[in-house]
């Protein structure tokens, strides 16, 4: 009697990521964790630093947090046009 091979169960596959508004959520968060600022306070089209009066060092943080948050590779890249928004921010991720 030969033995047949058993099928293995298929391989589960990731579900759609996050939606923008689920990220815009964390970048909201993440911002008011580092900030002090509470969350609703930021608007989409908020420069973080010439609007917020987030420096680099404070962006760099949160973009940090949010590869984190987020399981993104060290290298996922923040926005590069020179200054940044909230929405811009979500956007990139």
């Amino acid at each position: 009697m030969a033995v047949q091979p058993v099928p293995s169960d298929p391989i589960p596959t990731a579900g759609p990521g996050p939606s923008r508004a689920d990220i815009l959520e964390l970048v909201r968060n993440s911002l008011a964790e580092k900030t002090g600022y509470d969350a609703y306070e930021f608007e989409e089209d908020d420069a973080l630093e010439a609007d917020l009066g987030i420096d680099t060092v404070k962006q760099d943080e949160v973009v940090a947090d949010l590869r984190e948050r987020l399981a993104l590779p060290a290298d996922a890249a923040p926005p590069s046009d020179g200054a940044p928004t909230v929405g811009g921010l979500a956007d990139a991720l």
